[in-house]
């Protein structure tokens, strides 16, 4: 009974929010998912997603002129377009994973009434036992037998960019009709020096020919979506970038990314620069001068004609929700404390993180949920410039390093989506505020890997914090998904880090 009401309560907050955004598809909500009996119960990780209870990126949009289907790998968001409210149900997509290192079959792409097919492989591959050389477009026309083969960067090509040592497999291919040519994107995870090089090409169909664009400002990026906005004389280029590294197979970057083909503009869109909800965009839709952009954290809604302008911005995050029972529940304020802090009296909780107690199999776990009294903590290590670690700053980084550097400044506190989480699969597991360095024989203990900051001193040495969340008992939660508004800060501060 009580998630009914807990979902009742989240549907009607969503229906009396922001609205000066609304789109004009008619209020029709007669086909709109009724709200479910209770919303889905928090899934284990699929197979495929390594330890990851809190995996929400977005890997398909499907629309009519009804719904708008955000699928990610658990869970289904979905948007009524009538009246502007959500559902949340379990998941409906199935897209199994390719095996590492094999040859990736052809996609499909629908252009000027006719099916295209392409891919991108490495010469040689993998199986050959030999070291690849180069990577390679196939795109195969119709009524065609044998593919239009292109060279899109070589081996010698990344050493002398400085991208690595070797070539990753090109896993992250898409195709949109862009005008009158076919566009199509290509790159590769990055990790233990194998990488790629972001690649555009062009398939004009008149010719045949095949024309490559490796702007310099993301060469180095993973780009998981494309989307086309305005027409083709003057439209933009949408781009979804992520990055990946040694044990974590998606790290937060650019973000959403704008490309400008007449004037070879590129703009970033970022949670420290933007609304954007999530760190890592994954997949985009356009709905005439609306942009859809699907994170790892929440969904956005804005127009991409102006997305300078803060208020043409909706978005929606992701939460974790628990009901708790009558008698309250005992809080920590660590991972590993074994002295409860208190007993937190609530009858709903949201739900951060979940992290094992031991470095073991079948190791109890605790959840940390937020807390809006906070905790104090104080921590060894204080800020560097990341000149003295990178030589140069990369602008969707924080402005300075220091302990907190995965949590972005919101304007009135630090915060930290679940796509800015790393999640170090070979080290431990997220790092978070007051942690150590992993040693597998050693617990594992954190102040806070989700809960909000406050900064309260920041030397050369040592780092201070207010975190509002605590620990408590996986046993003890049944936590539930939901989607809910993001609320603007009102009078939003200046972020300390830069004062």
């Amino acid at each position: 009974m009580k998630r009914r009401i807990a979902l009742l309560f989240f549907v009607g907050l969503l229906s009396a929010c922001d609205r000066q955004a609304k789109n004009n598809t008619p209020d029709n909500t007669a086909n709109c998912p009724d709200p479910a009996a209770s919303p889905p119960a928090l899934a284990k990780p699929a197979e495929r997603d390594f330890p990851n209870y809190f995996n929400f990126q977005i890997q398909n949009i499907a629309a009519n002129k009804n719904i708008i289907r955000f699928q990610s790998l658990s869970y289904d968001f979905i948007f009524c377009r009538g009246n502007e409210t959500w559902t949340v149900t379990k998941g409906t997509i199935s897209s199994p994973a390719s095996p590492l290192g094999a040859e990736l079959p052809y996609k499909t792409v629908e252009f000027q009434g006719q099916t295209y097919q392409y891919r991108a492989v490495l010469d040689p591959d993998f199986t050959s036992g030999q070291r690849s050389q180069r990577a390679v477009l196939q795109l195969i026309p119709p009524k065609a037998t044998e593919p239009i083969v292109t060279n899109l960067y070589t081996l010698e090509d990344i050493r002398k960019a400085n991208l690595g040592n070797d070539l990753a497999y090109p896993d992250f291919v898409s195709a949109v009709p862009y005008g009158d040519r076919l566009l199509i994107s290509i790159s590769a995870p990055r990790g233990e020096g194998f990488t790629s090089i972001a690649t555009l090409a062009f398939y004009n169909p008149q010719n045949q020919a095949i024309e490559l664009k490796q702007p310099d400002k993301i060469k180095g990026q993973i780009i998981k979506d494309i989307a086309i906005a305005g027409e083709s004389d003057n439209a933009k280029i949408w781009l979804t970038t992520q990055t990946s590294g040694e044990g974590n197979p998606y790290l937060p970057s650019m973000g959403l990314v704008s490309y400008d083909l007449n004037t070879d503009v590129i703009t970033a869109y970022h949670v420290r620069n933007s609304p954007l909800v999530g760190a890592i965009p994954t997949k985009l839709w356009v709905n005439g001068e609306e942009l859809w952009v699907g994170t790892g954290n929440g969904i956005c809604r804005t127009y991409w004609q102006a997305m300078e302008q803060r208020d043409k911005w909706n978005c929606w995050r992701f939460a974790v929700m628990a009901d708790l029972a009558n008698g309250g529940i005992t809080l920590y304020n660590r991972l590993a404390a074994q002295k409860p802090a208190l007993t937190l009296e609530a009858d709903r909780v949201e739900v951060l993180w979940r992290s094992p107690l031991a470095y073991e199999e079948n190791a109890k776990e605790r959840y940390e949920i937020a807390y809006k009294e906070g905790f104090t903590t104080a921590i060894a290590g204080g800020k560097t410039a990341w000149s003295e670690i990178y030589g140069t700053a990369r602008e969707y980084f924080a402005p300075l390093y220091w302990p907190g550097s995965e949590w972005h400044w919101n304007g009135q506190r630090f915060q930290r989506g679940f796509d800015e989480v790393s999640l170090n699969i070979f080290g431990g597991g997220p790092m978070g505020i007051g942690q150590k360095e992993f040693n597998p024989n050693n617990p594992p203990d954190v102040a806070a890997i989700r809960g909000d900051l406050d900064l309260l001193e920041l030397t050369g040495a040592r780092t201070e914090v207010r975190y509002y969340s605590g620990w408590v008992d996986e046993a003890l939660l049944s936590p539930y998904v939901a989607i809910v508004p993001v609320q603007p800060i009102i009078d939003p501060q200046p972020n300390p880090l830069t004062q």
